[in-house]
């Protein structure tokens, strides 16, 4: 009994640290626009569609603000976004990163 209880104290700190970490880096609607609209602008091509998207940003973060619903997990978050071509997004945010879970078309190299 004294064993497992020796073991169990450090395991209640790590744990609890842990979960310090993750809602301390729980991103709020504002960072998750800022993210997404930053990783939106990475996936564009050619680089003068990437320095002309640049120039938009603030709007696009703004859109993305404004069109995104956030389900809040205290450790982590679900965002969903609705895109202007119908595109629906739902991502796991979570360390200040986002993960997608569904509505991301995944590239094909042909």
């Amino acid at each position: 009994m004294n064993r497992r209880r020796r073991y169990s104290i450090p395991f209640v700190i790590i744990v609890v640290i842990a979960c310090g970490l993750l809602a301390a880096n729980n991103p709020n609607p504002s960072v998750y626009a800022q993210i997404l609209a930053e990783e939106m602008n990475q996936h564009q091509p050619p680089s003068f569609v990437r320095d002309l998207t640049k120039l938009f940003s603030p709007l696009v973060a703004s859109y993305i603000d404004r069109e995104s619903t956030r389900q809040n997990w205290l450790l982590f978050s679900v965002y969903t976004t609705t895109l202007p071509n119908g595109t629906t997004l739902r991502m796991l945010a979570v360390f200040n990163q986002l993960l997608p879970l569904s509505g991301v078309p995944t590239s094909t190299n042909s």
